[in-house]
């Protein structure tokens, strides 16, 4: 097994670290994480935890990929239900794994769905919680997180230390039943979208066309 990451988390035990650490090691061998040493990519997830609201039971983590931050949540939050949401099968095997080799498995699944066909599906509306990290632009991150949203719901995004703002302009989110939240630039950034009215049924629009054709 890896060692466990360099530094000393308040939130995991350290056979919790250690087995987490192991997990995101595979997935950065198998090209599902980036770079950079897995303490970091660790560090940088949590801070999530403060935005995510108390009362939440049901998270779904958008492109999931690698597991970040996904895994990372699920296990420091052991109250919640996550989905595990990514259009690769490769990477949906991957997680599936990792759920498993961190007994998570009554309280994640992983779904193995294009973002736009997923938000099609018995999940819409069903999350009171949406994380993005690296999903894509602006505008494709929330026109496919928001209608996994309940009205109340928020969708947190993780923000590369140079975006702005404006990447997320209020008419733009008017259309998906958003507004902009709360901005969070310290330790690391994360911009919080609220829903709050449920999206319109028209969205997601098909499968590669909010890429496309951005609303914003």
């Amino acid at each position: 097994m890896s060692q466990p990451a360099s530094y000393n988390s308040p939130v995991f035990s350290l056979e919790q670290l250690a087995s987490l650490t192991a997990v995101l090691e595979g997935a950065k061998q198998r090209g599902f994480l980036g770079p950079g040493p897995v303490g970091n990519h660790i560090e940088h997830a949590l801070p999530i935890l403060t935005l995510v609201a108390e009362d939440s039971r049901e998270a779904l983590d958008l492109g999931s990929g690698g597991g970040v931050p996904g895994l990372v949540l699920a296990l420091a939050r052991p109250g919640i239900h996550w989905t595990l949401l990514d259009g690769s099968v490769t990477r949906s095997r991957f997680l599936q794994n990792a759920v498993q080799d961190l007994d998570l498995s009554r309280r994640v699944k992983v779904t193995a769905l294009r973002a736009e066909e997923a938000a099609r599906s018995a999940l819409r509306g069903s999350f009171d919680t949406v994380t993005a990290r690296s999903f894509g632009a602006p505008a494709v991150t929330a026109e496919c997180g928001s209608p996994f949203l309940a009205k109340g719901g928020r969708l947190i995004v993780a923000e590369p230390p140079e975006g702005a703002p404006s990447r997320w302009p209020p008419k733009g989110l008017e259309q998906l039943g958003m507004v902009p939240g709360v901005r969070v630039t310290s330790p690391s950034t994360f911009q919080v979208l609220e829903q709050v009215v449920p999206c319109a049924d028209r969205y997601p629009r098909r499968t590669g066309i909010p890429a496309k054709r951005p609303l914003f």
